[in-house]
């Protein structure tokens, strides 16, 4: 999990604004093991607001779900509020998505 850590704030700033690392975990869960933000504000937010979502590797809209159900890299250049909305796995995850302001996903 430290490497994990470590991969993730690499990514910050250079590939995007926030990175998330999710391992399956047994239960057929993912398991948010690291988040990065490149805004110290928005960092400490993501450290209260992570522990509360885990999402499902089933949920086929979630990009890390679909990526594991197709074995490919899901890319979402442009997101709105539809994209959100199939993509939330519950209200909490769909206001969590709209507060932080969740533009592309890659």
């Amino acid at each position: 999990e430290v490497t994990l850590r470590q991969a993730a704030k690499l990514a910050v700033p250079i590939l995007g604004d926030y990175a998330f690392v999710d391992l399956l975990g047994p239960d057929g869960m993912f398991d948010r093991v690291a988040w990065q933000h490149a805004d110290p504000r928005w960092q400490a937010w993501l450290d209260e607001a992570m522990p509360r979502f885990k999402p499902p590797a089933k949920h086929g809209h979630h990009p890390a779900g679909r990526a594991l159900e197709t074995g490919e890299p899901v890319l979402a250049p442009e997101i709105d509020d539809a994209w959100m909305q199939a993509a939330a796995y519950s209200p909490e995850h769909l206001a969590f998505m709209r507060e932080v302001g969740l533009r592309s996903v890659a």
